[in-house]
């Protein structure tokens, strides 16, 4: 009776571990764990202390963001003229450019919250969003790295200025160097009127640093400081067009590694448009430029840099001439983002470009988003987007011992 009851345990152990094979550390760690959404991973630190290093770790942040970058399509929406009710806007879509999610930003992160950092929907302004990091700041001039997924918020202060506040702020700007593996803050403003002071932030190093100080004499003409692109570690500002014939036109860039601010002249490619917007479309610099025709008609048409070290490669990819019409943000696919309004509603529009060759050609299910003119969450929106992906990258820097 004993050796039977013996060989049927043992069988049962035999049968449950055919059932529930013990999985090599190395396999979860690589495989498993990093396909998890930031919520999940955030709950499995208190498994064991294994895991609560590992997924702590600044190597695992790292691998998850392969994973969960590959198949997100996520964007910060805030407007150009705050209503002062929100501090933006979350969309969403799927690995295939179906529409999932629109909600305001406070409403997807709940606890949304800058700590100390005196900040109300109406002065809080987005810079940029790099691997879940977003960059913002205040009518102080206080910038803050927050993780919106971890609800970990770093403030990285001002500039040392020794002013109480610069006359005028010229650029600001975000991105992500991945040589250096380092997240920086560039900032450029006016003081004393006269002399321009370029600022750099290191998120590795942990401080400012004035890389620039120019006079006068040198005039950066840039159109709107307040968005830019980053492309080759460089971050491009839109340019002013020019409004008289004989005007030159430049674009103005800041080297995030060296610290150096330039001005590049452009050819033609500004000559009778309105303005213009610019775009990191296919891991390229592109212009939208922008002409306003008769009855609300807006013409778009996008220049691409083909090549980055030859300003005279560029190239027009594709145009978009449509009434009440808006191109407000361009994946690095190329699809891009179109907000329309009609009489009676307003709509939020994918265009593929190489797919469709004119804006009436839509099949079913390009119109993401409709809503009412009446709606008190969203209207015609006019404003910028960047995009986002939800990580563990941590706001507060890396070390590198442990990883």
């Amino acid at each position: 009776m004993k050796n039977k009851s013996t060989k049927m345990m043992k069988n049962k152990s035999a049968k449950s571990e055919t059932q529930f094979p013990n999985l090599p550390d190395h396999l979860i760690v690589e495989q498993i764990l990093p396909r998890l959404p930031v919520k999940s991973l955030i709950r499995f630190k208190s498994v064991s202390k294994y895991w609560l290093s590992t997924i702590s770790s600044h190597k695992f942040a790292k691998l998850h963001l392969e994973f969960s970058s590959s198949n997100t399509r996520s964007l910060i929406l805030q407007e150009l003229y705050k209503s002062g009710k929100s501090y933006g806007y979350y969309l969403s879509f799927d690995e295939c450019y179906n529409f999932k999610e629109f909600v305001k930003l406070e409403d997807k992160f709940p606890i949304f919250k800058l700590r100390n950092c005196y900040s109300t929907p109406d002065s809080t302004y987005v810079v940029d969003s790099y691997n879940g990091i977003v960059c913002m700041y205040n009518d102080q001039l206080r910038f803050y790295l927050w993780n919106p997924a971890t609800n970990q918020c770093h403030n990285t202060y001002r500039p040392a200025l020794g002013y109480e506040r610069p006359d005028e702020v010229i650029g600001l700007g975000f991105g992500y160097i991945s040589s250096l593996d380092d997240y920086r803050i560039g900032c450029v403003m006016i003081c004393d009127k006269e002399l321009w002071h370029v600022y750099v932030y290191s998120l590795r190093i942990g401080k400012w640093k004035e890389t620039s100080c120019l006079n006068g004499d040198y005039y950066f003409p840039i159109d709107r400081g307040d968005f830019s692109v980053l492309v080759d570690d460089t971050l491009y500002w839109p340019p002013t067009v020019p409004r008289h014939e004989n005007e030159k036109s430049y674009i103005v860039g800041l080297n995030l590694v060296s610290g150096k601010l330039k001005k590049t002249p452009l050819t033609v490619v500004l000559t009778g448009y309105d303005y213009a917007k610019v775009l990191g479309t296919k891991g390229y610099l592109s212009l939208c430029c922008v002409k306003y025709e008769k009855c609300s008609l807006c013409v778009y048409d996008v220049w691409m840099l083909k090549q980055h070290d030859d300003w005279n490669s560029w190239e027009k990819t594709f145009s978009i001439n449509m009434k009440d019409t808006e191109l407000f943000y361009s994946f690095e696919t190329g699809k891009c983002l179109l907000s329309m309004e009609t009489e009676d509603k307003f709509q939020i529009v994918l265009h593929d470009p190489s797919q469709v060759a004119a804006l009436e050609q839509y099949e079913e299910g390009a119109f993401v988003w409709q809503g009412s003119k009446n709606s008190k969450f969203f209207r015609y929106f006019i404003g910028d987007a960047w995009g986002y992906v939800e990580s563990l990258i941590s706001p507060f820097g890396t070390t590198v011992s442990g990883e």
